[in-house]
């Protein structure tokens, strides 16, 4: 479901991003990627909390897309099968919160991709191996 919502809003920026003539399939420009809800610390902290979950399913180029993707149908895979879906779903999600945020505090720029939900995942899968 992850990756649907991925591949989905990748579509959709980059269509977007080539109608307006800035960008196209291949790199999605900032200013798209803001419209669609990419993470910029002046707007989280001015109320737009929502950036903090978005910016995790924006994407800004299609070898940025294909590489967390990838990570994400291997490494979701295992941590579904260990932990279940509900389960996979809440890491992955507090793991987007919590990056983007401490990206917001730390990197006023914007920012994008689902690395913060990837790391989250390899935390859980961290503490699977330290447990047993």
């Amino acid at each position: 479901m992850i990756l649907l919502v991925n591949f989905g809003l990748y579509a959709a920026t980059a269509l977007y991003s080539a109608n307006t003539g800035q960008g196209g399939w291949m790199g999605i420009d900032g200013r798209t990627l803001y419209q669609f809800g990419a993470k910029l610390s002046a707007a989280v902290f001015a109320g737009q909390w929502w950036r903090l979950v978005t910016a995790g399913f924006l994407h800004g180029g299609a070898f940025h897309i294909l590489m967390n993707c990838w990570v994400l149908f291997e490494l979701g895979a295992q941590v579904e099968e260990i932990y279940g879906a509900s389960r996979m779903i809440v890491f992955y999600l507090a793991a987007t919160v919590f990056g983007f945020f401490a990206s917001a505090v730390w990197y006023a720029g914007i920012s994008v991709g689902a690395s913060a939900g990837l790391f989250g995942l390899i935390g859980a899968m961290i503490a699977l191996g330290v447990k047993y």
